[in-house]
This record gives structure tokens, C-alpha cells and sequence, in this order.
């Protein structure tokens, strides 16, 4: 207990404003996607399923899943479609 108490009193604040990587509700920056997510987008976007974006680019199908769940929440999308949808329409294809 007594060395919770001291970490805790070490501890700094962190709120999700801080990251330059997530966006701010109502905040004036879009954050965009890098360019290998904008480019998995694209690919799935046309139909390609996780296992052929990886064939395709050469990297692991859990590298294309993390990089299609990273766009999601930074869209607030859940569902593929949806994620495919609101990428075109901030023209991130």
C-alpha cells in the first residue's frame, strides 16, 4: 500500500488532449492516417480481405487488422463498411 502511495503521488496527469495522435472532439486538426493505412484503406475499400492487403503489401495480416482498427477509431467507425465510407469521404482513398 505504501508503495502505491508514493508512485501515485509521482504520477502526472494524462488526458487524451495531450496525444498528438488521437483526434480532439470538436478540435480544429484532422488527424489524418500515414500512408500505409490511407493504402490498406484503399485496397480494402475493393473488397480485399485482410489475409490477401497482407499478401499484397508484404506485411502480416495482424499489421493490416491493427492498421484498419487505428482507422476506425480515428473515425469512430466500427464496422468495415462504415470505416471504408467515412474514408472516402474525408478523401483518404
Amino acid at each position: 500500500m505504501a508503495l502505491f502511495e508514493r508512485v501515485w503521488e509521482q504520477a502526472a496527469a494524462v488526458s487524451m488532449e495531450s496525444r498528438h495522435d488521437w483526434p480532439v472532439p470538436g478540435g480544429d486538426r484532422e488527424t489524418r492516417p500515414d500512408e500505409r493505412t490511407r493504402e490498406i484503406l484503399r485496397l480494402m475499400a475493393t473488397g480485399m480481405k485482410d489475409d490477401t492487403i497482407a499478401r499484397v503489401l508484404k506485411i502480416s495480416r495482424r499489421t493490416v487488422q491493427k492498421h484498419v482498427s487505428d482507422a476506425g477509431s480515428l473515425l469512430g467507425a466500427r464496422t468495415r463498411f462504415r470505416i471504408a465510407l467515412l474514408a472516402a469521404e474525408r478523401r483518404w482513398l
